[in-house]
């Protein structure tokens, strides 16, 4: 026991935090001071304890000095935080005064203000907070993450059949278009590359007859920014049709590309085409298409249902999309996967003929 009294009669505790910093505090009378000494050392010991000082930092201030510079995110996650971080009407409170109500009125405020957002929006918003809280209970700047247990909007989605257009969607589009566009909306529906990859893509890109290899990905935003690696660092071969290579290197030739130029030039020199302009390509492209189907991502829900379709495995479907793993695939695509009654009774048949022969 470390608690003394001292010469104005004042009554000193003390204890060393896990890193082992002092912390002190002085008592009218001796039985506060060891019972506020007992429990700091004991949260100490169940690894509870709780910087005297630390949840004093605002929201703001903890995100922008502490959370955001140690993640390894790229730019429009980033972007997404500090839009999150803007719209967070208690982002100046002090972390320690943050309570769940806090959280929960700000839900309501996003789903009924004078500018209601979308569910899925407000999800990503609060979540993003919800993240960083998150981080300060680990870091130990506060006892709880008052995010969890708040009641979220629910996301009422178009079941995933609706947003993958079909054959003759994706014949109709190509009709309609033009080049560039043309190679660019047949690169999403054969070859199952994201727009931003798609922007990216260079003469060196094309491998062979049949691939192309995926190794950066430009911003979709409006502002120019230098390239990155593929979402989830999926750097892959994308196995593509030989006439969608030669669609590409036509392209090429078309704007004088050299082997590192891009194979979608913009109309800055040096830039790439910037994504607007793919993604209004494509609208104008799809006007007799069912609304929930006109944007690109739709058409890697064609490519993937065309694997499906062809009976390639989860796990051949999830590289060639350049997900983070089959689950992610999984989540998205398992309704496609599912095998009728016949499949599973002829399969199950013949494994049983081949196991144990019909009696003779």
């Amino acid at each position: 026991m470390s608690v003394k009294q001292r010469p104005n009669g004042k009554w000193r505790a003390r204890y060393r935090d896990e890193t082992g910093r002092e912390y002190a505090r002085h008592f009218a009378t001796k039985r506060e001071a060891v019972a506020w000494e007992a429990e700091k050392i004991s949260s100490v010991a169940r690894g509870t304890h709780m910087a005297p000082a630390g949840g004093r930092k605002t929201l703001r201030e903890y995100a922008e000095t502490t959370y955001l510079p140690r993640l390894e995110i790229n730019r429009n996650t980033e972007r997404n935080y500090k839009s999150a971080i803007d719209k967070c009407p208690f982002v100046d409170l002090p972390l320690n005064r943050i309570t769940r109500q806090h959280v929960q009125d700000w839900i309501v405020t996003l789903r009924t203000g004078p500018v209601p957002l979308k569910s899925s929006t407000i999800r990503m918003y609060t979540g993003k907070i919800g993240a960083i809280l998150n981080a300060a209970t680990i870091d130990r700047l506060i006892p709880f993450n008052p995010y969890k247990g708040v009641k979220l909007p629910k996301i009422q989605k178009e079941p995933w059949d609706t947003q993958i257009p079909l054959v003759k969607h994706v014949k109709s589009m190509l009709e309609r278009s033009h080049e560039p566009y043309t190679s660019m909306l047949a690169s999403a529906s054969f070859a199952g590359l994201r727009s931003g990859e798609i922007l990216g893509l260079q003469p060196i890109d094309l491998r062979g007859p049949s691939t192309i290899r995926v190794s950066r990905q430009v911003s979709i935003s409006r502002v120019m920014l230098p390239p990155t690696a593929p979402k989830y660092g999926s750097v892959r071969d994308a196995t593509a049709p030989a006439d969608l290579i030669r669609l590409l290197r036509k392209q090429a030739e078309r704007v004088g590309a050299g082997p590192t130029d891009w194979i979608f030039p913009g109309v800055k020199p040096g830039c790439h085409m910037s994504y607007p302009s793919f993604y209004d390509a494509m609208r104008e492209a799809t006007k007799d298409w069912p609304e929930q189907m006109r944007h690109p991502h739709a058409l890697r829900h064609f490519y993937a249902s065309a694997l499906i379709a062809a009976k390639c495995d989860v796990v051949t479907v999830s590289k060639s999309l350049g997900h983070a793993n089959p689950s992610m695939t999984l989540d998205v695509y398992s309704h496609l996967w599912e095998t009728s009654v016949d499949d599973v009774v002829n399969a199950a048949s013949e494994l049983m003929n081949l196991a144990l022969p019909p009696a003779g």
